[in-house]
């Protein structure tokens, strides 16, 4: 019998701290059984198939428990031990820059990776007792999850006076005959058990995650579904939309086929994204703008109507969110803690000088903005996989070789234009003006210079679905 293998590192800093307020990731399973189609985790990671024997693209949507780890109490006791109890840190890199991110109580988003209440719970429970361990400090927390074992009476006995948490439920769409074709995994979490979640935590913050919002699916019904949730309490929704692998055709092969399935109709989603100007941002290939705009603003005026918040989570539309935390509002518990070093905070203070009119305004978004917020602290290794590790840094290269510095890491990206830059962002463009720190300036775009950029390459669309 082989022995049980655990995952070790449940806790670290992810590279989203250029923009992102909530970086600090804690996940007590590394992989998931949900199988969801458009998973950006379970497609581009190794890290799910711990059989090493086992082909991915053979695999894909058949995850079951035996490519799940568990990790254990004492490993992310260890974090806690280090940050308040002066233990030696002996942790490096991203796991390492956690540390004084919790010393600061940065809030920490617990399932950004996998779910940590997937059928394995149930034997494991591992994250009932990590729970607990949170809950004894009051740190905050914000729970993301599609399961509703977090429903049942000993984990709400935990939750319910734990002063510092929030309730994120994941989903896309809320007709049971689309969840159970594109999140095969969650055969017994039905959409009524994630809406039931919602209503048993209906006196804590909770946020509903549309992520992937889908053109031409969930946007055709999205009146009705935000009205739905809207008699939940939902105090927030989370879109982001759904995003291709530019390095992965097996991947985005899955993912038509599937969408396929749905329609009826041989409807080529990639294709059609491709058609209308579709970009790539890293591994990603996404929407153009100009597009995921229409629905955006679609659907704040919708959220608007019923008093509900908006997080832009596509990082080019984030001015379009109530603030630049996508994940949550001004009520969200351990905002107040939020990582506030990052380009969108820079963008939404320079917003605030227009008094919301950025278009044809002279404000610059610099960097004296939030030069100083406090910033994380430590290295980063900026290449994961051992062969870009190789391809960059020789045969004989070590992961000491992608050791950065934090601080220098987000200076060199600020400055770089694009990705991880404030311009980035749709609203947002270069300038070649620089401070006296040497940070470049930027400005928003005109309202003449957004319209050229809101006309599609091509105007002619395939078939609706529906």
């Amino acid at each position: 019998m082989s022995k049980k293998e655990y995952y070790t590192c449940p806790i670290s800093l992810t590279s989203q701290f250029y923009f992102c307020p909530m970086p600090l990731r804690l996940d007590t399973y590394s992989g998931c059984i949900n199988n969801c189609v458009y998973c950006f985790a379970n497609n581009s990671s190794q890290k799910f198939m711990n059989d090493k024997k086992t082909d991915i693209n053979k695999m894909r949507g058949q995850f079951t428990n035996k490519f799940v780890k568990p990790t254990k109490l004492k490993y992310v006791k260890k974090y806690f031990d280090i940050a308040f109890k002066n233990h030696k840190n002996t942790l490096s890199n991203q796991e390492g820059a956690a540390i004084p991110a919790i010393r600061r109580r940065v809030p920490m988003h617990f399932g950004g990776m996998s779910d940590g209440f997937q059928q394995m719970e149930k034997t494991e429970r591992v994250s009932l007792n990590v729970l607990k361990l949170l809950k004894s400090y009051d740190y905050p927390l914000i729970i993301s999850t599609k399961c509703k074992l977090i429903s049942e009476d000993e984990y709400y006995n935990v939750i319910k006076d734990y002063k510092n948490i929030g309730i994120q439920v994941s989903l896309i769409d809320n007709r049971q005959e689309v969840a159970n074709i594109i999140e095969p995994g969650l055969g017994p979490t039905s959409v009524q058990d994630r809406l039931d979640i919602l209503n048993r935590y209906k006196d804590k913050w909770t946020a509903v995650r549309i992520q992937p919002f889908i053109i031409n699916l969930t946007e055709n019904i999205i009146d009705g579904f935000l009205e739905q949730l809207k008699t939940y309490n939902v105090n927030h929704i989370v879109i982001e939309g759904l995003k291709f692998m530019s390095s992965n055709k097996s991947v985005n092969m899955f993912i038509s086929e599937t969408f396929k399935k749905i329609t009826g109709k041989e409807y080529d989603l990639l294709r059609y994204y491709k058609s209308i100007g579709a970009k790539c941002s890293g591994t990603d290939i996404e929407l153009p703008s100009w597009r995921k705009e229409i629905y955006m603003k679609k659907i704040i005026k919708k959220c608007k109507e019923l008093g509900m918040t908006v997080g832009a989570a596509d990082n080019d539309l984030r001015l379009l969110g109530d603030n630049p935390c996508c994940c949550g509002n001004k009520d969200m518990p351990g905002i107040e803690n939020v990582n506030k070093h990052n380009i969108g905070f820079a963008t939404f203070r320079a917003q605030d000088k227009c008094n919301g009119n950025c278009c044809n305004c002279k404000v610059k978004i610099e960097y004296d903005d939030i030069k100083n917020e406090k910033q994380f602290e430590g290295n980063f290794r900026v290449v994961k996989s051992i062969k870009s590790l190789k391809k960059k840094y020789g045969e004989n290269a070590t992961y000491h070789d992608t050791e950065k510095d934090i601080s220098e890491l987000f200076d060199k990206q600020w400055n770089s234009v694009g990705k991880n830059s404030p311009e980035q962002n749709f609203y947002v463009i270069k300038t070649n003006k620089f401070d006296k720190n040497n940070m470049r300036i930027y400005r928003f775009k005109t309202e003449e210079e957004l319209n050229l950029e809101r006309i599609p390459k091509n105007q002619s669309s395939l078939n609706k679905w529906f």
